[in-house]
């Protein structure tokens, strides 16, 4: 049987992911050159032809067998590739969102809307899933924020941001001297279900600075990890391990805040591409026939560990108490600013459709004459920007 061919679409997703899951797919290649990735769309019916060709007698007399891997959902390749996917696991993928699953050996139902359960990879083991939208993605905002166009090159190295901003906020002690962040900037939705909720500093005094916004950012999206994990851990019991993957948690600093935010241990995956890792793992058993879980044990890489630190941690549960009441108590408010803003875009496209129809067809517009004395006394600018 001819191998399936490694498609120039699947080739180039596997290599804007990052360099770890080209890897990953070159490495496969080398080692099962009769197992192929092909992308999906389009390649169903020729991938059928394909097996269909392929049955038969192998070169031993034997029956030919041509594997066919079931994949996952990216969140549950994650858990798989990052050591995370047996029940009383937790895994935080903390990429642009922050996204949190627990694995469970039973399904959970939330009523409240904010948990999503879904069949893992692994057999047997159900997927409590939830996401804070804003994770990364805040610290991303602010760094935008914060350079202006003097300052940026012209390419920025994102990762040598992040961490010149984590290097920045270390230099502030923990709670950010009394500065806390909502991090609601596209909505939420764990634990608050709702699109129109918006973010905020809360406590801001002459004193804080650029430092104290970019630790009160990190800070305040570990306060919402914190929400989500202890919404799941109500419906599934507490976790008995947590481990942190993504980008973000490349950060030494934002896992220290992570782990003293929740009191908890952490440990930080030992893969950077932990969702290309758990659908290597996937491919690996069907086409050896090993039992997943086996690999998903032997692939785990042991991590880093990271404890809290109990000074932080005291400061951490008096400012988070804080925290969790500022979103109830300005949700209202939230909501009236999108109100407002949707009436000023309204009141705005009507008015700018009215002038239009004011003004008629661009031939017909006429000039205003100008008044004799209109502009007496004032200094103009003339065409070439000198003074008149």
């Amino acid at each position: 049987m001819s191998p399936l061919s490694v498609s120039p679409r699947a080739a180039a997703v596997a290599a804007t992911i990052g360099p770890g899951a080209a890897a990953i797919l070159r490495a496969g290649a080398a080692a099962h050159p009769d197992v192929g990735l092909a992308d999906g769309a389009g390649q169903g019916r020729a991938l059928r032809a394909h097996l269909h060709r392929g049955s038969g007698q192998n070169a031993h007399g034997g029956q030919r067998r041509a594997p066919v891997a079931a994949g996952a959902g990216d969140q549950a390749a994650a858990a798989l590739g990052s050591g995370a996917a047996e029940p009383g696991t937790l895994s935080i993928a903390l990429g642009t969102s922050a996204t949190v699953q627990l694995s469970s050996a039973l399904p959970s139902s939330d009523p409240s809307g904010v948990f999503q359960t879904f069949c893992h990879a692994l057999p047997g083991t159900w997927q409590l899933l939830a996401a804070v939208l804003s994770g990364g993605g805040s610290l991303d905002w602010y760094h935008h924020l914060d350079t202006s166009e003097q300052d940026a090159p012209v390419a920025v190295d994102q990762c040598a941001a992040f961490d010149r901003l984590c290097g920045a906020a270390a230099t502030v002690p923990p709670g950010a001297e009394g500065l806390i962040f909502l991090p609601y900037l596209t909505g939420e939705a764990a634990p608050h279900v709702d699109p129109e909720a918006r973010g905020a500093w809360f406590g801001l005094t002459r004193r804080h600075d650029r430092r104290h916004l970019a630790r009160a950012v990190i800070e305040g999206v570990a306060f919402a990890i914190r929400g989500v994990i202890e919404a799941a851990e109500a419906l599934t019991g507490t976790a008995q391990e947590i481990r942190v993957s993504g980008g973000a948690g490349h950060s030494q600093f934002w896992l220290r805040t992570l782990a003293n935010v929740l009191g908890r241990r952490i440990t930080r995956a030992g893969t950077s591409d932990a969702s290309a890792r758990g659908a290597a793992l996937l491919a690996v058993a069907a086409v050896t026939e090993q039992d997943p879980r086996g690999l998903a044990a032997a692939w785990a890489a042991p991590g880093w560990p990271i404890n809290p630190d109990p000074a932080s941690v005291a400061r951490y549960e008096s400012q988070y108490a804080i925290f969790r009441e500022l979103y109830p108590a300005t949700r209202h408010l939230m909501h009236r600013l999108t109100d407002l803003d949707r009436t000023s875009a309204a009141t705005s496209n009507v008015s700018q459709s009215s002038q239009e129809g004011r003004q008629g067809p661009p031939s017909r517009q006429r000039s205003r004459p100008r008044r004799p004395l209109e502009g007496a006394g004032r200094a103009t600018l003339g065409a070439r920007g000198s003074r008149q």
